[in-house]
C-alpha cells in the first residue's frame, strides 16, 4: 500500500480546512437566495391559483348558464350532478334533483327508449342520442333530445354524462309540417289531375295518386326517379324546352299526348310553375289535366256548329234567297203593270218593294257565302280569302286588302277551313268591336312557317297576347281552340302605329 509523502498529507489537510471555512462563510448567502426563489415561486403559485379560481368560476358560470342541461348519472341511474339549466328544465331545484333516479323524470311510455340508449351506450362505448318525452316536477310533459357519453369517475366507477335539450317546439313544428303534408297529399290525391314536383336536376320529389296511377309507379319507385326515365327519351325531348324555360323562371302551358302503360293515348294540358326561394329556382310544380274527353266534346261541338252553319248557309242560299228573289221579280213585274195602268203611286211602292227585296237578296247571298264558303271548297284558301276581303270592303264600305306573295296550296280541308274561320272572326271583331276602317289579310310562308295575319287600325284589345286578354269573349276562345286544333300559335299583337294584328303561325308540313 502506497503512502502519501508527509508534505502531501499536510497539503490535503490544509485544503479541507479551507473548504470548510469557505462553506461556512457562504451558507447564509445561499440560504437567503433559496428563500428568495421560494418566495418568487410562491407568488407565481398564488397568481396561478387566482387565475385557476377565476377560470373555474367562469367554467361554473358557463356550465350552469348553458342553454343545454347537463347531468352526470351513476351506473345505477342516479343523478350525481346537474347544472342549473337541467334543474330548470325539470322544474326542480338542484339539491332536490341530486340522488334522484333519472327515470323518475322520463315519461312512463318512453322508459324503454332510455333503457335501450343506456344498453347501447354500455355495449358500444360510443356516444348515443335519442328523443323522448320527459316529465317536469309538476307533471308537465316536454320533448327532450338526449345525448349521452360513457365515462369513469375518480374511483374508476362507470358514469354517464347526459346533455338534454327541450325540443318541444321543434317537434310541434315538425308535426305541424307532417300534418300539412298529409293534408296536401290527401287533397291532391282526390284531384282528377296529375300533380307533382320536380327538382332542378329533374328528379321527382312528390307525385299524387293520379300521377302514380298514370305511370304505373309506387311512391317508392317514383321518389327520386329521373324524368327522362319516366317519360322515355322521345317524350322527354318534346318536353325539354318547356322544362328549360320553367327552370329559367318562366311558367309554361302546353298540350301534350301521353301514353298510359296499357298503350292508351290521351290528350293532356300541362302547366309548369317555377318554385323560387328568393331569386333562385329550385324546381317546378307540375299540373297535368287529362283533356281527352273535353277535346272530343269540343270537336263535336265545333263540328255540330260548322254543320249547322253550313245548313243555315245552304238554307239561306237555296230557300230564303230564292224566295226573296221571287218577291223582287214579282214586285218589278207589278211595277211595270201599274205603270201601264197609269197608277204611278202604286208603281212607286212596287218599285220600292222590288229594290228592298233585291237588297235583301244580296245580303242573304253574302250571309250564305260567309256561312258556306263556296270558294274554299272549289278554289282553295287563297281564293276564298280574296273573295272574303272583297265582300268585307263592299259590305262595310271600308278598305280590306288581301296579300299573298307566293301561291300557297293547303291540301288539308280541315286546316284550310279553320284558318278561314279565324280570318272571319278576327275581321268581324276588328270591325264590330274595334271600329276598324282599314284591314289587311296576309297569308304567307317563310322559314318553314305558315302564317296568317289580320291587321287593322281599330282601337285594339286589352292585352298584347291571347293568353293575357283579361276576359276573352266566345269568338276569341273559338279562335284559340281552332289554332290549338292544328298545333298553331295564336297571338294578339298591339301595333305601334295603332290597331291590332291577329297572327296565326304553325310549322309548315
Amino acid at each position: 500500500m502506497n503512502q502519501d509523502p508527509p508534505h502531501a498529507a499536510a497539503d490535503k489537510k490544509r485544503g479541507r480546512e479551507h473548504t470548510q471555512k469557505h462553506s461556512a462563510e457562504d451558507f447564509p448567502h445561499e440560504l437567503q437566495t433559496h428563500q428568495i426563489e421560494l418566495e418568487m415561486q410562491n407568488d407565481a403559485l398564488r397568481v396561478a391559483l387566482v387565475a385557476f379560481e377565476e377560470s373555474l368560476e367562469r367554467y361554473v358560470d358557463l356550465y350552469d348558464q348553458s342553454p343545454v342541461g347537463y347531468c352526470t348519472v351513476s351506473e345505477r341511474g342516479m343523478i350525481l350532478h346537474a347544472n342549473l339549466t337541467a334543474a330548470t328544465l325539470l322544474d326542480t331545484d338542484r339539491e332536490t334533483l341530486i340522488k334522484q333516479p333519472i327515470s323518475r323524470f322520463i315519461f312512463k311510455a318512453d322508459q324503454d327508449i332510455y333503457h335501450l340508449l343506456r344498453k347501447q351506450l354500455v355495449n358500444t362505448g360510443e356516444p348515443q342520442e335519442c328523443e323522448l318525452r320527459m316529465v317536469k316536477n309538476d307533471g308537465t310533459q316536454f320533448w327532450a333530445h338526449l345525448e349521452s357519453i360513457v365515462s369513469k369517475d375518480a374511483d374508476g366507477a362507470m358514469i354517464t354524462r347526459v346533455a338534454l335539450s327541450d325540443v318541444t317546439e321543434r317537434k310541434q313544428l315538425n308535426e305541424s309540417v307532417r300534418e300539412s303534408e298529409r293534408f296536401m297529399k290527401t287533397l291532391t290525391d282526390f284531384m282528377p289531375s296529375m300533380v307533382g314536383y320536380w327538382t332542378k336536376d329533374l328528379r321527382a320529389v312528390f307525385a299524387n295518386r293520379e300521377y302514380l296511377n298514370w305511370f304505373g309507379k309506387t311512391t317508392e319507385e317514383m321518389k327520386g326517379i329521373r324524368i327522362q326515365d319516366l317519360l322515355g327519351e322521345e317524350l322527354f325531348r318534346q318536353n325539354e324546352p318547356y322544362m328549360r324555360a320553367v327552370l329559367a323562371g318562366e311558367a309554361q302551358e302546353f298540350e301534350l299526348t301521353l301514353t298510359k302503360p296499357n298503350g292508351e293515348k290521351r290528350n293532356n294540358f300541362a302547366y309548369y310553375s317555377p318554385y323560387r326561394v328568393d331569386t333562385e329556382v329550385l324546381g317546378f310544380f307540375v299540373l297535368i289535366l287529362d283533356v281527352t274527353e273535353r277535346k272530343r266534346l269540343e270537336e263535336a261541338l265545333i263540328s255540330v256548329a260548322e254543320e249547322r252553319q253550313r245548313s243555315m248557309g245552304q238554307e239561306l242560299h237555296d230557300s230564303l234567297g230564292q224566295q226573296l228573289a221571287a218577291i223582287a221579280y214579282q214586285s218589278s213585274a207589278l211595277e211595270k203593270k201599274l205603270l201601264t195602268s197609269r197608277d204611278a203611286d202604286s208603281a212607286s211602292i212596287a218599285a220600292s218593294i222590288a229594290a228592298q227585296a233585291q237588297h235583301a237578296v244580296m245580303q242573304c247571298k253574302q250571309l250564305a257565302q260567309s256561312m258556306l264558303p263556296f270558294e274554299l271548297e272549289t278554289n282553295g284558301l287563297m281564293a276564298a280569302l280574296q273573295a272574303f276581303a272583297s265582300r268585307i270592303a263592299s259590305t262595310y264600305k271600308i278598305a280590306c286588302d288581301f296579300a299573298c306573295p307566293n301561291e300557297i296550296v293547303i291540301d288539308d280541308a280541315n286546316l284550310a277551313l279553320n284558318l278561314y274561320r279565324i280570318a272571319q272572326e278576327a275581321t268581324n271583331n276588328a270591325i264590330r268591336h274595334g271600329g276598324a276602317r282599314h284591314l289587311t289579310i296576309f297569308l304567307g310562308a317563310d322559314e318553314g312557317l305558315l302564317r296568317l295575319s289580320i291587321c287593322d287600325d281599330g282601337c285594339g284589345y286589352s292585352g298584347s297576347d291571347a293568353k293575357h286578354i283579361a276576359t276573352p269573349g266566345m269568338g276569341i276562345k273559338i279562335m284559340q281552340y281552332r289554332a290549338k286544333q292544328f298545333g298553331a300559335t295564336l297571338k294578339f299583337i298591339l301595333r305601334p302605329e295603332g290597331g291590332t294584328e291577329v297572327r296565326v303561325e304553325m310549322k309548315k308540313s
